[in-house]
């Protein structure tokens, strides 16, 4: 069994290596979304879609999973082994140029919660314009002594800081989604007001862990956290936004995936309408799902249900996390590994996600158990993420040192060595004009990752 095993991960690193030598090239094209992992009436409602807005396919199909994630919320969890277990949890980025339709499809699968708010938004006013007449009634008059001001009930957060989420949150403690159209807003609004801190917090809402803040006028707990993280970004803007966040070694970015098709054209009018029993049959499953009792617990919390696996689907997925992304994690680059290893939660995820499509378009019996049919999908799925994700980190990698330099800096770089320490080039420095440490420090830290990167304590190396 051992030998069997041992030349079984023989086998996949000699295609590994061919693999990752056409990553680092940028020569891998990015596959298309696969259609057939949904319910044959959600690939009717997705065509339908599509061709009416001229959407990608894998903006719109990515969407989907956002969408339904975002309806089973805290309700469900993936429970993989005793203890561990997995939410719905999405944070994703749509690449493409401007004009080229990105946002659209993150509005319409978002539409659905945007109906349940405005109804909620209604009953709120209502609610509040009562609140505002007791407050008003001389205490003596009241009939109720205590009356607590009505709560609005958000699903979507577009601008919002890390205290107003989590208020937010505290409210609608079973979902959130952060959308924004331009996401290089949310990086930028990141750590804004404190240094380092919300991007923890959004690491650990990526897990559905405990946050908390103390900032606001009241403090605010959150202990089972559910908030994903949408929308789009342009190409150029990715780079000087993943610049950052890589230097940081934070691993935020880490955690999301990524759509970045081949063809980024800006789509052509045409007559097309969304037939409406497509906008009324999504609605439909979406709200099957969110209209799901919570369970609660003796104390009057409410907690996630547990779905699992069966035997073997288990078997199958812990096959793929061992024989298929363990080799490609351990043999990739350290950007690519810190990526390539969160897809061991992110098959779990989609593994709910498409769990959850089935049995809201009626293809699965109960919602307890998680079939092998559904892992296979999920396997497909995230064949499709890692080669966008590919594709992205081909483009931030690829990175011409004569490009991004000004010539008298290029001509500095061309001088140094291979392997380094700052010590072995002040002379050369001192002839582009970097008469110190400092100054070379400097300019190594300007251009890390892309063009140096550190190799043991005070020792660097040229990527390029």
């Amino acid at each position: 069994m051992q030998k069997e095993t041992s030349q079984r991960l023989s086998s996949i690193k000699v295609d590994l290596n061919s693999i990752i030598k056409k990553v680092s090239n940028g020569s891998i094209p990015v596959v298309d979304f696969p259609l057939h992992i949904f319910p044959e009436r959600l690939q009717e409602i997705l065509l339908d879609v599509s061709h009416s807005f001229g959407l990608d396919k894998g903006f719109l199909g990515s969407a989907f999973l956002l969408s339904y994630g975002l309806a089973i919320g805290n309700s469900y969890k993936l429970e993989i082994k005793k203890a561990q277990y997995q939410k719905a949890i999405i944070y994703i980025s749509f690449v493409a140029r401007p004009s080229s339709n990105k946002s659209q499809a993150l509005k319409f699968v978002l539409s659905p919660f945007e109906s349940l708010e405005a109804k909620l938004r209604k009953e709120y006013q209502e609610e509040i314009d009562e609140w505002e007449l007791w407050k008003a009634t001389p205490l003596k008059d009241r009939t109720d002594k205590v009356k607590q001001e009505p709560q609005f009930k958000q699903f979507i957060l577009n601008d919002s800081t890390m205290e107003a989420t989590m208020m937010a949150h505290q409210v609608n403690k079973r979902r959130i989604v952060m959308y924004r159209d331009e996401l290089a807003a949310f990086f930028k609004d990141l750590n804004k007001y404190r240094s380092g801190s919300d991007v923890e917090n959004f690491i650990t809402m990526w897990n559905g862990g405990a946050v908390k803040t103390g900032r606001t006028t009241r403090h605010v707990y959150i202990k089972d956290s559910f908030i994903s993280v949408a929308g789009t970004i342009q190409p150029s803007v990715l780079r000087d936004m993943a610049k950052e966040y890589l230097r940081s070694g934070s691993g935020f970015i880490d955690r999301f995936l990524f759509v970045y098709p081949d063809v980024q054209e800006k789509p052509l009018w045409n007559d097309n309408e969304v037939d409406p029993s497509s906008i009324s049959d999504f609605e439909e499953s979406i709200f099957r799902i969110t209209d799901l009792k919570q369970k609660m617990n003796d104390f009057g919390d409410t907690e996630s249900e547990i779905v699992t696996l069966k035997k073997d689907a288990r078997d199958k997925l812990f096959n793929w996390m061992n024989y298929v992304n363990k080799p490609l994690t351990d043999e990739s680059n350290d950007i690519l590994a810190g990526i390539y290893g969160k897809f061991d939660i992110h098959i779990q995820r989609m593994c709910l996600i498409l769990h959850f499509i089935k049995w809201t378009f009626g293809d699965t019996e109960g919602r307890e158990k998680i079939s092998i049919d559904t892992v296979e999908s999920a396997i497909i799925l995230i064949d499709f993420f890692r080669s966008h994700t590919n594709k992205v980190q081909s483009e931030l990698s690829n990175f011409d040192p004569k490009s991004i330099l000004p010539d008298h800096e290029f001509d500095f770089y061309k001088e140094i060595p291979k392997n380094f320490s700052v010590k072995d080039i002040i002379q050369i420095g001192e002839k582009y004009g970097k008469k110190s440490q400092r100054a070379i420090y400097d300019f190594i830290e300007k251009y890390s990752p892309e063009l140096f990167k550190k190799h043991g304590q005070g020792n660097f190396y040229k990527v390029k």
